[in-house]
Parts: C-alpha cells; sequence; structure tokens
C-alpha cells in the first residue's frame, strides 16, 4: 500500500476530489537498486569468474577457464529463465528483506532449472537463528494439476489416488497485493486444478533406512496439502558422505541482516518516511485544489469603500561568492583538480550502505554457483548442450572441486561511477609518473570502461 503500485492508498482527506496520490519512494528505490544490483552481478557474458587458490599451474588455470566458460553459456543461454528470475528477486528484495532462489535438475528439460521462491512461500520455524541453520525450512509449491500429473509420471512424486482440487489454494497477504498490483481477480473455480505440496527440508530420524541407520540426518520430504499424503522423501546429503551434511538447493538473499532468520527491507527502514511524504504531497496537492476552486462565502449587501491593500511580492537575497564563482551549485562542489583518489573516497564513503548490501549479494551468487557446480558434476553426461560448447572438452572430473570458480562481480566495486574514479585516479598517477605506468594499458582500460569497441585499432 506504501508503494504506490497498488489502487488502495490509506488516509488522506475525506472530502471530494481529495488526493489519493501516493509518494512513489520505495516502488523507485525498489527499482534503482534492481537496475544497479542486476549489472554487477548478472553481467552480459555471464556472472562467473576465476580464482585459483594456492600455486598456480597451468593444469589448474586451464580447467578453471574451460569450467568458467561451460558456465557462463550456462547462464546465459541454457537456463534462459536464469536472468529473469533473478530480476525478480532483486526487485522483490528491497521490500520483503529476503528472497531465495531455487536451483534444481529437470529431467525432462535435461538441464539445470531456476526459480524464484518469494520470501512469502518459505516456512522457517519461530526460533530459527538462520535461514541455513535452521531445523526445518518449509517452501509452498502452488501447481496445476496438469503440473502434479507430469511430476507423479515422471517419478518426482508418489502414485497416489487424488482428488481434484475444487479450491485455490489460500493467497498470502503479499500474493494477494501482487495480484490487485498485476490487476488479476481470482475466480471462484478452480479451473486448472490448482492445489499446494509443501516441500520441507528436515531432519528426521528413520529407523529403516539403511543409509542413515535410524540417526537424525536431511530428507526433503513432501506433502500434498489436498490429501495430507506423503507423495515424497529424498535423502537431502550426497552418496559416500559419512558425515550426512545437509545439501543446500534455496539459495538465500538478504538486504539488511537483522535479529533471526530473515532481514528487513525498506518498508521497515523508511515505511514511516514513505507515509510522511505522502501526505506531505497530499496535502500539497489539497491546498492547491482547494486554493484553485471557485468556492467561498460571500456577506449580501456588504460594501467595503475606501480601502487599498498592497501585497509585497517575495523579495530575493544576494550572498557575495568567491571570485570566479558564477553559479551557487559550484560553492558546495568539490574541485576538479582535487588530489588522486579524493572523488574516489568521496564516492565509496557516500555508498557505504550499498557496498555492504552488494557484498552480500557476492555471497549469494557465489553459493549459487556452488550449487550449480555440483548439478553439473553429478547430471554433466545427461545434458543436453549446445552448438557453442561441443568443441568444449569438459567432464564431470573437472567439477569434483569448485574452489576456482566465483562471481565475476567485485564486492569492492558496486557502480559505474566508482569504476571511473578508479580509472581517473590511475591516468592522474600516470600523468605524474610515466615512468612506473604503461600508458597504453592504462589508455585501454580507460576505453574499455567506456565501451569503445575495437580497442586495438583505435591504439596504435
Amino acid at each position: 500500500k506504501r508503494s504506490g503500485l497498488g489502487n488502495e492508498a490509506p488516509g488522506g482527506a475525506t472530502f471530494q476530489g481529495a488526493s489519493k496520490a501516493v509518494h512513489p519512494v520505495i516502488a523507485e528505490a525498489c527499482v534503482d537498486f534492481a537496475s544497479r544490483a542486476m549489472k554487477e552481478i548478472m553481467p552480459p557474458d555471464g556472472p562467473v569468474g576465476t580464482k585459483i587458490l594456492g600455486e598456480v599451474t597451468e593444469q589448474k588455470q586451464d580447467v578453471a577457464e574451460r569450467k568458467r566458460d561451460f558456465m557462463n553459456w550456462q547462464c546465459t543461454e541454457q537456463i534462459e529463465e536464469l536472468r529473469d528470475e533473478l530480476e525478480q528477486l532483486t526487485t522483490q528484495l528491497p521490500l520483503g528483506g529476503s528472497q531465495y532462489l531455487k536451483l534444481w535438475y529437470d529431467e525432462q528439460k535435461k538441464r539445470p532449472c531456476a526459480e524464484f521462491v518469494p520470501i512469502d512461500k518459505i516456512l522457517l520455524p519461530f526460533s530459527a537463528p538462520s535461514f541455513y541453520t535452521a531445523q526445518r525450512v518449509t517452501e509452498m509449491q502452488d501447481m496445476s494439476e496438469e503440473e502434479f500429473e507430469r511430476r507423479i509420471n515422471a517419478g518426482l512424486y508418489m502414485d497416489i489416488r487424488f482428488v481434484r482440487a475444487t479450491q485455490e489454494p489460500e493467497a498470502t497477504a503479499a500474493q494477494k497485493a501482487n495480484e490487485k498490483i498485476e490487476g488479476k481477480k481470482s475466480s471462484n473455480e478452480n479451473i486448472d486444478g490448482e492445489r499446494r505440496v509443501y516441500h520441507s527440508y528436515v531432519n528426521l530420524s528413520i529407523e529403516d533406512d539403511e543409509k542413515s541407520k535410524g540417526e537424525l540426518a536431511p530428507y526433503i520430504l513432501m506433502i500434498d496439502d489436498q490429501s495430507h499424503q506423503v507423495v515424497g522423501l529424498y535423502r537431502n546429503w550426497e552418496e559416500g558422505d559419512e558425515q550426512m551434511q545437509k545439501l543446500d538447493w534455496l539459495i538465500e538473499f538478504k538486504f539488511i541482516p537483522w535479529r533471526g532468520a530473515y532481514a528487513i527491507g525498506l518498508p521497515q527502514l523508511i515505511g514511516g518516511l514513505s507515509a510522511a511524504l505522502t501526505g506531505a504531497l497530499r496535502a500539497l496537492l489539497d491546498s492547491a485544489h482547494i486554493n484553485n476552486s471557485p468556492t467561498m462565502l460571500k456577506l449580501k449587501g456588504a460594501r467595503i469603500t475606501g480601502q487599498s491593500v498592497q501585497v509585497e511580492p517575495t523579495q530575493v537575497a544576494e550572498i557575495e561568492g568567491a571570485p570566479g564563482v558564477d553559479d551557487i551549485k559550484k560553492i558546495a562542489d568539490i574541485s576538479n583538480n582535487a588530489p588522486v583518489g579524493t572523488t574516489q573516497a568521496l564516492i565509496e564513503q557516500g555508498a557505504a550502505v550499498y557496498s555492504s548490501i552488494h557484498m552480500r549479494l557476492h555471497k549469494s551468487m557465489r553459493k549459487m554457483l556452488m550449487v550449480l557446480g555440483r548439478i553439473n558434476r553429478w547430471w554433466l553426461e545427461d545434458m543436453r548442450k549446445g552448438d557453442m560448447v561441443e568443441d568444449l572438452v569438459i567432464g564431470r572430473q573437472d567439477f569434483d572441486r569448485n574452489t576456482d570458480i566465483v562471481p565475476i562481480s567485485d564486492p569492492h566495486i558496486f557502480s559505474e561511477t566508482q569504476r571511473f574514479a578508479q580509472n581517473q585516479a590511475l591516468a592522474a598517477l600516470a600523468k605524474d609518473n610515466p615512468d612506473l605506468f604503461d600508458r597504453r594499458e592504462v589508455m585501454k582500460r580507460i576505453l574499455k570502461q567506456m565501451k569503445v569497441p575495437e580497442i586495438n585499432q583505435v591504439l596504435p
């Protein structure tokens, strides 16, 4: 309601024609954050980079580069929905505080798949200290009857006798608000037979399991909400792992960490400010509306004679500026001849909050690449590969260790402005110390940052 995207707007004057406008400060912040974040974590060439730990050998470098090229192809072409899902996630992240991305391997499509899971679809225990250490994480999945039968035929769910759902699953409060924004209205009839299945990542003690031998171990428990029957139960640890450590399929993205398992977002941080801005905006519009409305009270028969009224215009005071300053905005501006690094320091200081959020996104992307690497280690030979990677010699053994794969996003750099400031500082240092810098390489970096095509033809 406070975002300005829905039709409902609480508060405001009650007279006819009163403004119901909502200040879009939260919506604008969400769009701005998503635009900047996506540019960093999901560039057009792919989000994967390399970082070799320990001694750098030609063999290690060759394996890392092959994995980088293959996973960049996966993220940009094979998993065609990944960018769209990440864009939804980064747009919703400032609103919910915590959002989630799910990765899995689809046997029918023969490729990894990605899906954005909103915070209202994830259920955590009340006492959970964090997402990854929670004893139970439950995901609510709403699907049509056709999708439910497809999963039964694919062997994901048990073949049970189920009754067609006559009513749609109860929507969450966030889902209802989102439907109003989209203009969707649910019908009374459940035409598609939509039903809800709970996927619970939980620790269980099953005596009949020969692998766990009755010890507490991680499982994925799937329960149909309509029939209250268990439709699936899977071990959630890697085969041969004696420690039976839980495998992560859901990746958490955080905005501002707080106490407990859920992070906080803009509604908790500036929700009151948004309401105040909305009230001020409405008061301004309502006052303009009233002042321009031809309504008044007139005393019949009254006459006023012998009076004169003079309205003084608003005065403008002049101030003395420094010599050579012809624009008042330049008084508070920094000098163009500031020392090297001053501009960059000011940028970093002003964007310290965004920098910390970007570091958390970088960490989440690292987790996502680890999950994708595990999927490649298990199902690489069964995947459908495109024509572009036919000549790329890569095997499952290349993904045995994924410590050489990192997100290409730099956690210390969070905007193009900061990169330009770095290049300007580098150019200034190269100009003052020409014997210490390769000026051609410096200029090449600057032109590359400016996205100038065919740099080698421009530089001699």
